[in-house]
């Protein structure tokens, strides 16, 4: 009986480390594409003059390429 539950919990732990590598490989990881929009904006403010009222919205994309 117990090794029945122990394999099971293993089972379901790995499957869960998998599930959740996938998901972070397709989506990315939240904290840096916030980061990646931040850096943006900073530059397209500092660096190339824009004006804060003309910048609508930067979203942080990840490409694999």
């Amino acid at each position: 009986m117990r090794l029945t539950n122990r394999g099971t919990i293993i089972a379901v732990l790995v499957l869960v480390v998998v599930a959740g590598g996938i998901y972070l490989s397709l989506t990315g990881l939240p904290y840096k594409r916030s980061h990646i929009a931040n850096e943006v904006k900073a530059y397209l403010i500092h660096t190339r003059a824009y004006p804060e009222a003309d910048i609508q919205e930067i979203r942080g994309v990840e490409s694999i390429a």
